[in-house]
């Protein structure tokens, strides 16, 4: 299979539908409704079946209102009952955590692509906002109330009664209202854009912002790159009190899978839900091991012990060798980050204390207080990202399958649109290492280079030789291989200020994503504060039009590469290794997946 960045492309929508809504509603003068109908597959409550769903817009008044109306059911014959068992790996089995607000480090969106939550809406293969537990939304022209009417009579797994507004409201509460365990964007845009969540009937809650938010919809809905609003039992945790419902069984949620067996550190067994709204799945039962080790991956893929597994683009032909079928898993990327340079003492009115990972003597961080000291500590990140060989990256770790990538948030899709032939940092080590003399350190310096103890199985690779480019240039790069959730107390705690060497998969419809969690108020961020970033995605979420939004990006995209902080090396095709003999067609939801799982088995069929 060829890596062909120009294919991995999607339907440009975010504003669009905000902003051909408000344009609509200026020339027809408040008079005769405009009507935009888009036709889209869905997942229906037909078992077995598919329905076209037309999707009308219709923009009237002073409200948007977005309707799904059913079309006819298509003719692929039903699946049957769900039957047998699927076994995949993963290099690590976090923990279950059942309440939306202690749902730090992407749990909560894991148990949405596990299929074991559900969020109110869903994007489409042509990624498309379509509605999935709403059934309609109604978004007023000032932008700042968001009506959603849901679905009647879906059932909790575990017996905990009917899905309501009151669940829906208690879940919209805990996560976003109560200081959540994680603040990634899409909470940061609830927590500080939200006023309330009202509850208007059983069935009916409306959001009420406190300035317009045209993510606020793709964050609450559908959002592949941070916490989604998906579901949560009130009656569970009512039942079963706060603690307790953190960690035990049954699960509060609505989806097709519910969890059956959950061991931190081992295993998870999910088992179809007989009472799911929806579709039934073709798989009774999903087993998820944890095998850390990638040799043990491609062992257990060959003797059959598991059916599925992310695997490394250069492990290719081996797995093809032993007779499995190789597949994209998507776009791929790799990149540092560098963390200490944390400039804040207010933002939105809170004083910000200062920081115990603030160091002005590390080179990358500088003064914040001192404009020269901070250009000096800039020019040093720009000398470690000179030094590292991108080309032969792609080349050597992704086995040609890759191009090499250099800007925060431009990836994919994005890098095609936006990038800027003036936004390139050459291989230069000569000119890495006078960069690095002029700051003041001749002999170089030494640093910490955190790199996870699991995950991402080329995430060793690049460690080793992103390192071994910085030892050529006079540097002293200190490896450490930590835990995600050992970094991550630092990351909190705001005391990390080394440089991580990253692995992750797959284009966020929403860059903004990671810059909304990039400020002082966020539970956790990626180790630096600084006035700038924030500026421009504050901006972007009120643009009204494409045309305003591309040029707002344009300046955010400037920004991120002139200062260097978050670094991308290569972007690369992502590959897994299925056993064709269990696994048939497997239509993956946009923008789902982590770096080393596989999920989204609400979706897989088994062989025709």
């Amino acid at each position: 299979m060829r890596f062909e960045i120009s294919r991995l492309k999607f339907k440009w929508l975010l504003p669009a539908l905000i902003a051909g809504a408000t344009l609509a509603i200026v020339a027809c003068g408040g008079e005769a409704a405009t009507t935009i109908v888009e036709t889209v597959i869905v997942e229906k409550q037909i078992p077995g079946e598919r329905v076209v769903e037309t999707v009308i817009v219709t923009i009237k008044g002073d409200t948007i209102v977005v309707t799904a109306t059913p079309g006819p059911a298509s003719d692929v014959a039903p699946p049957g009952a769900p039957s047998g068992t699927l076994t995949v790996a993963w290099p690590a089995v976090f923990s279950f955590v059942g309440i939306p607000s202690a749902n730090g480090g992407r749990q909560g969106e894991r148990l949405v692509w596990l299929g074991i939550h559900e969020t109110a809406n869903r994007m489409n293969a042509a990624a498309q906002i379509v509605p999935h537990l709403a059934e309609s939304w109604v978004i007023s022209t000032d932008g700042l109330r968001q009506t959603v009417k849901f679905r009647q009579g879906i059932q909790f797994h575990g017996g905990w009664g009917e899905m309501t507004s009151a669940d829906w409201k208690w879940t919209a509460d805990d996560q976003w209202q109560g200081k959540p365990t994680s603040n990634h964007g899409g909470q940061f845009i609830a927590t500080t854009y939200l006023d309330e969540t009202r509850i208007i009937d059983k069935y009916t809650i409306e959001f009420v912002l406190n300035t317009p938010n045209s993510f606020f919809k793709e964050y609450y809905g559908s959002i592949r790159d941070d916490v989604a609003l998906a579901v949560y039992s009130k009656n569970r945790v009512d039942t079963l009190g706060v603690e307790a419902a953190k960690t035990e069984l049954p699960d509060g949620g609505t989806g097709p899978y519910m969890v059956d067996k959950w061991i931190s550190d081992n295993e998870i067994v999910i088992k179809a839900f007989p009472d799911y709204w929806g579709d039934q799945p073709e798989y009774e039962t999903i087993k998820i091991v944890q095998i850390s080790e990638p040799s043990t991956v491609l062992a257990a893929l060959a003797t059959g012990e598991i059916d599925a597994s992310k695997v490394a683009v250069t492990q290719r032909g081996r797995v093809e060798a032993d007779g499995l079928e190789v597949r994209s898993a998507g776009l791929g990327f790799a990149s540092f980050t560098v963390s200490g340079q944390f400039c804040f003492t207010e933002y939105l009115g809170e004083t910000i204390p200062t920081r115990p990972g603030y160091d002005p003597t590390l080179p990358w961080v500088g003064d914040c207080n001192d404009p020269a000291s901070l250009e000096t500590a800039k020019q040093v990140r720009l000398a470690l990202s000179m030094a590292i060989d991108r080309q032969a990256l792609v080349d050597v770790i992704a086995g040609g399958e890759g191009r090499p990538s250099y800007v925060q948030m431009l990836q994919g899709f994005f890098a095609d649109r936006y990038m800027q032939p003036d936004w390139v940092v050459p291989f230069d080590p000569e000119g890495a290492m006078k960069i690095i003399s002029d700051a003041g350190y001749p002999n170089g310096f030494d640093f910490q280079l955190v790199c996870s103890s699991a995950g991402h199985p080329l995430l060793n690779e690049f460690c080793d030789s992103v390192a071994g480019m910085w030892d050529a240039i006079g540097l002293t790069p200190k490896i450490q291989r930590i835990a995600d959730d050992a970094l991550r107390v630092q990351l909190v705690d705001r005391s990390f200020n080394g440089i991580r060497i990253g692995v992750g998969t797959g284009v966020t419809p929403i860059p903004e994503a990671r810059g909304f969690g990039e400020n002082p108020l966020s539970a956790y961020n990626s180790g630096y504060e600084v006035p700038g970033l924030l500026v421009h995605v504050a901006a972007a979420a009120l643009a009204t039009t494409p045309a305003q939004l591309d040029l707002i990006r344009n300046r955010q995209y400037a920004w991120a590469f002139d200062q260097q902080l978050n670094v991308p090396l290569i972007e690369f095709n992502e590959i897994y290794a299925v056993n064709s003999d269990k696994i048939g067609e497997w239509p993956r939801t946009p923008f789902n997946g982590h770096a080393s799982e596989l999920m989204d088995f609400e979706h897989l069929q088994k062989p025709r």
